[in-house]
């Protein structure tokens, strides 16, 4: 998938099997029209790319800390006892570098806050931090369209009032 249609696709709002319900109607109507046509034209001659690299004595780059994952858990649905015994255990055998990990809103109300949901990422992130050292870089999930500069800055409030409590 080209990177114009992934932003065409974020631009409509359109993820996951949505996207891909339209990648197959796109594939379907692509088919349809070869079949039509059973000569097309004969495709451009590509000529080979030229690369350029360099082995070094060093396998890894200076400055590189290690492995990292978007670790989203979802920890609002886990009971304490599995948070405790399987997700903070294994996260500490991973012992990644870094996670990326969402903040989220109320569903279905983007800059509206959902107690539940910012609790368990406050104890999501600890358990990381604290578990394993891990550096955490927080992207907002589903963020609000906001249509003027009244709407972005309450948008901007409730995003920096929810840091605050993390």
């Amino acid at each position: 998938m080209s990177s114009t249609t992934r932003r065409g696709f974020i631009r409509r709002g359109l993820a996951g099997a949505t996207a891909l319900g339209s990648l197959s109607k796109a594939a379907r109507a692509e088919s349809n029209a070869e079949a039509l046509n059973p000569h097309p034209a004969a495709p451009a001659v590509q000529t080979p790319a030229v690369s350029e690299f360099s082995i070094t004595p060093t396998p890894v780059r200076t400055g590189f800390g290690g492995v990292g994952f978007h670790a989203q858990m979802l920890l609002a649905d886990a009971t304490q006892d599995f948070e405790d015994q399987v997700l903070a255990k294994r996260w500490r055998e991973l012992n990644p570098r870094f996670a990326r990990i969402f903040h989220s809103w109320l569903p279905d109300h983007p800059g509206t806050r959902d107690p539940k949901v910012l609790a368990a990422l406050a104890r999501q992130m600890v358990m990381m931090k604290e578990g394993a050292g891990t550096e955490i870089y927080l992207t907002t999930d589903a963020p609000k369209e906001t249509n003027s500069n009244e709407d972005l800055r309450s948008y901007a409030s409730a995003v920096a009032d929810d840091l605050e409590y993390l």
